[in-house]
């Protein structure tokens, strides 16, 4: 098993090309990333030397709240799969989240929207910080501030953020 963020994986694939048979992979079964999207491309090479690289979507405020199951994770590449049952997941109109949570409009499939959740994975709060606690929790609803789409089947395809987010790689 190995999991990583894309910048992680984009190396992995550096190094196997620059030293082709140096390393033996036979014992690598399960690649898995989450941190930011993926690049289809990076998928389809892991999948061309016969690993299945699988994405997920969580934050430190909530745990994991979508995966792909190995038989998407293909089919389904660059998106991070559908919501795991112990959280309940929308993708709701941007423009709508000023509203109480129970007018929050949901985005049309295709439609880029804010990631909400809510449930037992949620955080309770940032440690004495009461102002960004309340500007991201909304009667149990925690915004995440990444944008998706989501399409017919319930699949989720990160595309953005709504609000500022540093990664340093």
């Amino acid at each position: 098993f190995f999991g990583g963020v894309p910048t992680m994986f984009r190396a992995l694939l550096a190094a196997l090309a620059a030293a082709p048979g140096r390393f033996d992979l036979r014992s690598l079964r399960f690649l898995f990333t989450a941190g930011a999207a993926i690049p289809v491309d990076v998928i389809r090479a892991f999948e061309a030397r016969g690993l299945l690289l699988k994405q997920g979507f969580g934050q430190t405020e909530t745990s994991i709240l979508c995966c792909l199951d190995a038989e998407d994770a293909i089919r389904r590449a660059g998106s991070v799969g559908r919501p795991v049952a112990h959280a309940q997941v929308r993708v709701v109109r941007s423009a709508t989240l000023e509203r109480p949570p129970d007018r929050w409009e949901a985005a049309a499939p295709g439609e880029a929207g804010e990631i909400v959740v809510r449930g037992p994975i949620a955080m309770l709060g940032y440690w004495q910080r009461p102002e960004e606690t309340a500007r991201v929790l909304r009667d149990g609803w925690l915004r995440t501030g990444d944008l998706a789409t989501v399409d017919a089947e319930g699949f989720l395809t990160l595309v953005g953020r709504a609000r500022d987010l540093y990664i340093s790689g």
